[in-house]
Formats: structure tokens, C-alpha cells, sequence
């Protein structure tokens, strides 16, 4: 399936800046972070359901909480880069909403 998706100006120089630095196409890129999203969302899913015996007690609810955690801060250190980027080709200071 071809689909053409419009992108700020801003938004597509960090996808190909990111591209170029990994050494794929932006395509690629697009390709692998939804990958990406996809197995998280699927580890989260699953955490805590091995089949192996239990040797020390598990909180399912604190390790779905980390892990949710742990992906809102990795979106938010992404967001900052991508606003300070954004300021930068600007000229203005990277407040953030």
C-alpha cells in the first residue's frame, strides 16, 4: 500500500535528519518506530503472563505503571528534542504547551 502523508516542514527534517543518522529512508524509520509502538504495546499486554514457576512475587500493577512510565517520559524527552529543534531552526525560545 502507497499512502502520502503531508508533514510540517519542521516535522519531516527531523524524519530525515533521524533517517540519515540510523542510515535508513524516512520510510524505513516510520516503518520501524510503529514497529516499535506495536511490541511495547504487546510487552505491556503480556507482563506477567509466563508460564514458568514463580519464585518471588510479581505486582503486575506497579510493572504496567513503570512501564507506562518509562514510555511517557521516553515521548516526552523526544517531544522536548523535537521543540528545541523547532526553536532553533526558529529563532525562538522552546517553550513547551
Amino acid at each position: 500500500m502507497v499512502m502520502a502523508v503531508h508533514l510540517p516542514d519542521d516535522v519531516a527534517a527531523v524524519l530525515a535528519e533521524r533517517a540519515d543518522e540510523r542510515g535508513v529512508t524516512v520510510a524505513e524509520l516510520i516503518c520501524a518506530l510503529v514497529e516499535r509502538s506495536d511490541r511495547r504495546r504487546a510487552l505491556e499486554t503480556y507482563i506477567g503472563g509466563a508460564d514458568g514457576p514463580v519464585r518471588e512475587s510479581f505486582d503486575i500493577h506497579r510493572a504496567r505503571k513503570e512501564l507506562a512510565d518509562d514510555l511517557l517520559k521516553e515521548h516526552q524527552a523526544i517531544r522536548e528534542d523535537f521543540a528545541g529543534r523547532r526553536a532553533r531552526s526558529t529563532g525562538r525560545s522552546a517553550g513547551l504547551d
